[in-house]
């Protein structure tokens, strides 16, 4: 799939009225059976992933990441979508209540405060409405996968077993990384001007960070982002839990070290580690039900996949580009 109308994606689309004014409106980049996906919701989905394109500094690989990264994205897009329309024709579909009720488990899960859940919303570079729309979408896959495909998925306790001893070889080179972050944010009408100036000042909070300045100070006196208070602290995270250019630094820095800039689509941030943490594994008999859960996630995804592409087979979807 060729995406060189999109790569200025960013720019969207200009309708000149009249010859002095000029408005930005939206566009159709894909049409599934009788519904459109537009141009701004690819943009926001991409959004999060975006952000590590800054780190690659060869414009044409750039240019090639920024085109597979929409590709992906809008071919999830384009699956949400039949998996909407059959949610739809069984009737299916995910209140308010299942949402909150959703989110208080993952608060629960991480032992979050409401700021700290907000942090890591901005962490990942999205926000709270978002956010719950995309729990919504996940939520509503799950529960029509779960009529669609689950009766095709049989676990077995040597398949656990199997599962197991697979998860704790990868462990034994996994860890968490506990940090805190200072944000400033960025809005979507600054200038070019603006922006740097912003860049500018994260660069010079991270030297003050290095040169010996209280970190905890300058985020409790700097930082736009929720939290703030408590000292921007985070959490603690493994690899693919936040956002992929907050990783791609985050997992290079050895405790009590510091680095930045890190454009994310919600702001510059500044990062500090504050520790590493292994990964024990838990014996099999204590995790043996997630285990199950997990095997049953993953098992269920593959089926996912034949569903999604045999919705696609039967579906009418073209695309705009």
């Amino acid at each position: 799939m060729g995406l060189n109308q999109l790569r200025l994606v960013g720019l969207g689309l200009l309708l000149f009225v009249g010859t002095a004014e000029a408005r930005l409106v939206d566009r159709v980049v894909a049409v599934v059976n009788d519904e459109v996906v537009t141009l701004s919701e690819l943009q926001e989905m991409a959004a999060p992933q975006m952000g590590r394109e800054q780190s690659i500094s060869d414009p044409v690989q750039r240019v090639k990441f920024r085109e597979q990264l929409l590709e992906t994205v809008l071919d999830q897009l384009i699956g949400e979508r039949l998996v909407a329309q059959e949610a739809a024709r069984r009737n299916i579909s995910i209140g308010e209540g299942d949402v909150d009720a959703h989110l208080n488990q993952v608060r629960t899960r991480q032992g979050w405060t409401q700021a700290q859940l907000e942090s890591y919303l901005v962490s990942i570079g999205t926000n709270r409405e978002t956010f719950r729309e995309t729990v919504r979408g996940r939520l509503l896959q799950q529960r029509v996968v779960g009529m669609a495909v689950s009766s095709k998925v049989r676990i077995s306790d040597k398949d656990l077993e199997d599962y197991y001893k697979e998860k704790r070889t990868a462990q034994s080179a996994e860890y968490e990384v506990e940090d805190a972050h200072l944000v400033l944010k960025l809005k979507p009408d600054n200038s070019p001007a603006e922006k740097a100036a912003v860049k500018q000042l994260a660069t010079e909070l991270l030297a003050r960070a290095r040169g010996g300045e209280d970190f905890t100070a300058l985020v409790k006196q700097f930082s736009d982002g929720p939290g703030a208070a408590n000292g921007g602290y985070l959490g603690r995270f493994r690899r693919g839990s936040l956002n992929a250019a907050m990783e791609d630094v985050l997992f290079q820095l050895q405790p009590g070290e510091l680095g930045g800039p890190i454009e994310t689509p919600y702001g510059v941030h500044v990062v500090r580690v504050i520790g590493r943490h292994s990964v024990e594994p838990e014996p099999f008999e204590k995790v043996k039900a997630q285990l199950r859960q997990e095997l049953r996630q993953q098992l269920m995804a593959k089926e996912f996949k034949r569903w999604i592409a045999d919705l696609k087979s039967k579906a009418f979807i073209e695309l705009k580009l």
